[in-house]
């Protein structure tokens, strides 16, 4: 069950307010997965837990947030990614839209799509 959602958690920054928050619940309501998107486009605070990847989850999670993007007008969504992850984001049709960048000792790019 794929739900958007208002915030409900400790864990919050000064975007929060801005976002559509997406969860992901299994059968008994537990969050498997999230999400978030600004009113600006940019998609973060992606999640599926370990046990639940390789199940589609995360494309039905970014299906979803594309969606909320198109819903809000947005032409562009954006995202930070490892480099690692780039086959899955490809596979959601976003390309590479800046350097190569270290975070926390992991090499990152950002990474667009255009929605229009």
């Amino acid at each position: 069950m794929i739900e958007k959602h208002e915030r409900d958690s400790i864990l919050c920054d000064l975007e929060d307010n801005d976002c559509f928050h997406i969860l992901v619940r299994n059968p008994q309501r537990d969050v498997i997965a999230v999400g978030r998107i600004t009113s600006e486009g940019r998609i973060g605070r992606i999640a599926v837990l370990l046990p639940y990847r390789g199940a589609g989850i995360g494309t039905k999670l970014f299906r979803k947030l594309v969606q909320i993007g198109r819903e809000q007008n947005i032409k562009d969504i954006s995202l930070n990614a490892e480099l690692g992850d780039h086959q899955f984001y490809n596979l959601q049709k976003f390309t590479t839209a800046g350097p190569v960048y270290m975070k926390q000792g992991v090499p990152h790019q950002m990474l667009s799509r255009k929605l229009a």
